[in-house]
């Protein structure tokens, strides 16, 4: 069963284009496309706990379930911050 808070980023997401991302992630795409899946709407506090707790299990999530571009995103964060 995946996680309520699925939904919500797979909308956020959705307004996401990745092709506009280069390979540097100090760019505003990068930022766009992180604050899709850090920040998205409709997600509630049980979604921040666990990101908050279980960074690395949450990059590892978004990848597994969003594809490897969008998991590079969240690993980066995840070791950086956003």
């Amino acid at each position: 069963m995946k996680p309520e808070w699925i939904t919500p980023i797979e909308n956020s997401i959705s307004n996401v284009n990745l092709n506009d991302m280069s390979t540097e992630y100090n760019t505003e795409a990068f930022w766009v496309a992180a604050k899709a899946i850090v920040e998205p709407a409709g997600v509630d506090d049980e979604y921040h706990e666990y990101t908050n707790s279980n960074i690395d299990h949450w990059a590892i999530t978004i990848e597994n379930t969003f594809g490897s571009e969008w998991g590079k995103i969240a690993s980066h964060v995840a070791m950086n911050g956003y």
